[in-house]
Order: C-alpha cells, then sequence, then structure tokens
C-alpha cells in the first residue's frame, strides 16, 4: 500500500499542481549541498541511517506538502523540511536550526 498514491488521490488536480509547483522551485542540490556539508543522516527501518538523496528529499518534502495543503492553519515537518498551509498560502522551508521560547504570562485563547 502507498500511502503518498492514496493521499494524492484525496487531494484536486489543481492543488496537486501547486504542490508540484513548490517542489519544481525548490533548490534540490543547495539543500543537498548544505545536509552532505553538516553529515545529515535520516532514520531508515531496516537500513539505520540513511543519507539521504535528492529523490528521498523531493519525496519527502511532497509527502508533508500533500499532508499540509489538505488542512487549513496547519505544519507538519519532518527530516529538516517544514510545510505549512495557513489561509491560502502553501509553503515548504528546510530548517538548518531553529530556537523557540515561551513567552511568560501569555495563555492561548480558545473557542
Amino acid at each position: 500500500m502507498n500511502t503518498e498514491i492514496e493521499l494524492e488521490e484525496n487531494i484536486a488536480e489543481d492543488l496537486m499542481k501547486l504542490v508540484d509547483g513548490v517542489l519544481d522551485q525548490t533548490d534540490w542540490a543547495r539543500i543537498h549541498t548544505v545536509m552532505e556539508a553538516v553529515n545529515w543522516v535520516w532514520a531508515a527501518d531496516e537500513a539505520g541511517m540513511v543519507r539521504p538523496t535528492i529523490p528521498m528529499l523531493r519525496a519527502t518534502a511532497k509527502r508533508l506538502l500533500v499532508e499540509a495543503i489538505g488542512r487549513k492553519d496547519f505544519s507538519i515537518s519532518s527530516g529538516g523540511f517544514e510545510a505549512m498551509r495557513w489561509g491560502n498560502t502553501l509553503s515548504l522551508s528546510f530548517k538548518i536550526t531553529s530556537r523557540s521560547v515561551q513567552i511568560p504570562g501569555m495563555q492561548l485563547q480558545t473557542k
């Protein structure tokens, strides 16, 4: 069973074109170069740790984008990639580092 194919079948063709557009505009060689420079590896089921190839990077990013585009105000990340859909905006980023802090005294408002 191929989860990627199932996900693709669940979103409209025009939305899939948006996903493909994001993928086509991404500089995969640059991302791959950065990952090699820092010896970035991914966990693999049977193979242990693997150094991702450009096709692996693209496939992972596509899976994340497909997941994100189907949900409003949603983000998902894996392997250094973050796919986000906020309103009508779909984005893909590759993060080498990030940091977050909690703001004292702030509470999330729920409806």
